[in-house]
């Protein structure tokens, strides 16, 4: 019984299980904003790589 007290005490599983979390939900954040906006980043580039070649 005192084993089982002691693991319903102990509170460091439950702090990776939180950074964890958080690290996931960075990650998908920062995916998908990047999904959002490759597309005009992409579109950007082609306009700078048309300018230069009308450049020369």
């Amino acid at each position: 019984m005192k084993h089982f007290l002691r693991f319903l005490d102990d509170k460091s599983g439950s702090v990776h299980v939180e950074y964890s979390t958080i690290a996931l939900l960075i990650g998908v954040a920062l995916i998908a904003s990047f999904s959002l906006i490759g597309g005009q980043m992409g579109a950007s580039y082609g306009a700078i790589a048309t300018a230069f070649t009308s450049i020369q």
